[in-house]
């Protein structure tokens, strides 16, 4: 969704690299507690990655809901999940160095998501008409129901394939 939002808005973007357990290492000496889980250590080891040739901008923003899959009570993101940029914050140093963008967003209303992109941007960049942001999550949200569709496609062939072939098939799926 971001890469697709920020591109279409011109804005040049970069990722860190993927995930690992020497990137985990890199980020160590940063991490506050142990007790939290190892996909939060390891966002410390993105943050060391993406700081060594420091970007323009990072952007992390803070989430408590995400999509309602309309497949439970709720759609809150896990806590740490939801909040983990305000750590990064308090104790990654090198991040106050650079225009850090952790500000409270929510994908999940498509409404109101436009205009509080728009004021949360406006903040740290340009005034970017209300238009463009319009376009640019339009070709977001349509992006992320692109890979959604894909990613169900690719899950019901497996398992095709499966019955057809006798075989067992476990599924290993999460969301933060």
């Amino acid at each position: 969704f971001w890469s697709t939002f920020f591109k279409a808005l011109g804005f040049e973007v970069r990722l860190s690299p993927r995930s690992s357990h020497a990137l985990y290492m890199e980020g160590q000496h940063t991490i506050a507690s142990d007790t939290v889980c190892y996909p939060a250590k390891l966002v410390h080891g993105h943050f060391e990655a993406l700081l060594r040739d420091p970007p323009d901008a990072v952007f992390y923003p803070c989430m408590t809901y995400n999509f309602d899959e309309g497949l439970g009570d709720n759609y809150y993101n896990c806590p740490v999940v939801a909040y983990y940029p305000e750590m990064i914050e308090a104790n990654v140093a090198a991040v106050r160095g650079i225009k850090y963008i952790n500000d409270y967003v929510g994908l999940h209303r498509k409404k109101d998501f436009k205009k509080k992109i728009r004021a949360v941007l406006g903040k740290y960049f340009r005034e970017i008409p209300q238009n463009e942001i319009n376009a640019a999550a339009d070709k977001a949200y349509a992006a992320h129901d692109k890979y959604r569709k894909t990613i169900r496609a690719f899950c019901l062939k497996a398992i095709a394939l499966a019955k057809k072939e006798g075989r067992t098939v476990i599924v290993l799926a999460g969301r933060p």
